[in-house]
């Protein structure tokens, strides 16, 4: 059974949590915050923008797990295999660089880092340490987007025309001091918007250039392919205590039309010229998928998992674009240096 170790016990490692106990070949062995509140087996709501799998009451057993403040007592623990780095943005390439260090695989949520050099730096010390990280992009999991992507690559409608995608969220009332400090977590264009613009470089590739217009923190963006459909991103954080999130996707394609709503039931439908079929997928969430994938990896000795440093410094590069873009208001190129 493989052993694993969450460091970071706000909103997403909760998430973090919930998905690894749903998977029997693995064993949450040991939880480190340096909060010692929110290592209590009881825990009050916590907000977050995705649905997810966490409970609002009892989080674990008490004592089924170890807790402790002490990252060392973690990363020193030989029946911890693997461990899921939930902190914020800044503090991941140190993180992850001392559980690689330390032995450990990783499950490293995004974004993985601010810009791609960070990226390429952990991902250097994955490969000195002999040890898997894999960036935890869930949109990449989550029920009907595999779905969608597999309509595009294999032209079930034909090519695709045109691809929009829309991500609200209230803005965070949580953990203000990192959300709200653009030079710790980017603003919303780096924390929200990624999952966006990294299910677009999953589709199609990174395009050769873009333009996005807005703020860091509600951004709309266009994205250019010499041979590829129109595509449009917007993303954001919104004001106000009642904000219901929204997440999106159209795909348009010649005599037909494939939608993600998460707010509808069935969440994901094809449109065509006989009328509107639902499109079965499967239920959950992307974390537990992305939980199940990661294990799945370790199980086969894999130093690389179905989420490559790669893409998570592709999308990085992309989002650098868009920042660079707004900032001159004119269109910019994405540029990624290999490692």
């Amino acid at each position: 059974m493989i052993g694993i170790g969450i460091i970071g016990m706000g909103f997403m490692g909760r998430t973090h949590l919930a998905a690894f106990q749903q998977d029997r070949r693995c064993r949450v062995a040991m939880i480190c915050d340096t909060n010692v509140d929110r290592l209590k087996s009881q825990q009050p709501p916590i907000g977050g923008n995705l649905v997810s799998d966490t409970s609002d009451e009892e989080i674990f057993e008490e004592g089924t797990i170890e807790v402790t403040d002490e990252l060392d007592r973690l990363l020193d623990d030989p029946g911890i295999d693997a461990v899921s780095i939930t902190t914020p943005t800044d503090s991941h390439i140190e993180l992850a660089c001392r559980s690689l260090d330390a032995g450990k695989h990783v499950l490293l949520e995004k974004p993985v880092a601010l810009t791609p050099e960070g990226v390429f730096r952990i991902a250097h010390a994955a490969r000195s340490a002999g040890r898997m990280v894999m960036p935890a992009h869930c949109m990449r999991f989550w029920p009907g987007w595999p779905e969608m992507r597999t309509a595009i690559l294999q032209q079930q409608h034909g090519a695709i025309e045109r691809m929009s995608l829309l991500r609200m969220g209230g803005k965070p009332s949580w953990s203000q001091d990192f959300y709200l400090d653009p030079s710790r977590s980017g603003g919303a264009i780096i924390d929200l918007h990624i999952h966006d613009a990294d299910f677009i470089c999953w589709c199609l590739g990174m395009p050769g250039h873009l333009k996005s217009t807005g703020s860091i923190n509600h951004v709309t963006t266009e994205y250019f392919y010499e041979q590829g459909p129109d595509v449009t991103a917007e993303g954001g954080w919104l004001d106000g205590d009642d904000v219901t999130f929204r997440m999106e996707c159209t795909l348009e394609f010649p005599g037909a039309t494939m939608s993600f709503d998460l707010s509808r039931e069935p969440t994901l439908q094809l449109e065509t010229g006989d009328g509107v079929t639902d499109i079965p997928v499967d239920p959950g969430t992307g974390y537990q998928y992305e939980a199940a994938a990661f294990l799945g990896a370790i199980e086969k000795g894999e130093l690389v998992g179905p989420v490559k440093m790669e893409d998570a410094a592709m999308v990085a590069a992309v989002l650098q674009a868009e920042l660079e873009s707004l900032d001159g208001g004119h269109e910019a190129a994405p540029v990624l240096e290999t490692s």
